[in-house]
């Protein structure tokens, strides 16, 4: 299963690659448009997905990604006690021993970062195991 999760990885940076061909020609022609939401989602929940073990099946996924939105939809209003609740029932669930209130400050100041441009967020997330990768579907909104 490594060997799976590096195939993904690897795949996923030619994915990269090819996304910032496409956006520099995108520049070139004066028209931008934005990845898709399921793509910045995923970039965004990255640190918590990596810790997922290689066979996670499409329900972990879900349950990560659906937190990730949570997080991501209150970046800019503060996280409430019932999403640290639900933090830690997260990380209890999946067995992470890390300081589940330090995680969740370190991923809002990774939207703030590195997606602050980003407008939209997240209302719906759906992930599906397709062969040997991971469909995410997301559904979003302008805020």
């Amino acid at each position: 299963m490594a060997n799976e999760r590096a195939r993904q990885r690897k795949l996923e940076r030619k994915r990269r690659k090819r996304e910032e061909r496409r956006r520099a020609l995108r520049l070139e022609t004066g028209e931008w448009v934005p990845q898709p939401m399921s793509v910045t989602l995923k970039h965004f929940a990255e640190p918590l997905l990596d810790r997922l073990p290689d066979d996670a099946d499409a329900d972990d996924w879900k349950v990560v990604l659906n937190f990730a939105a949570m997080v991501w939809n209150a970046a800019e209003d503060g996280l409430s006690d019932k999403v640290l609740s639900l933090g830690r029932d997260l990380f209890e669930t999946m067995g992470w021993e890390d300081n589940v209130a330090e995680t969740l400050s370190d991923l809002r100041a990774r939207r703030a970062a590195q997606f602050g441009w980003e407008p939209r967020s997240v209302a719906a997330v759906e992930v599906e195991r397709r062969d040997d990768t991971m469909h995410i579907l997301t559904a979003s909104a302008l805020v």
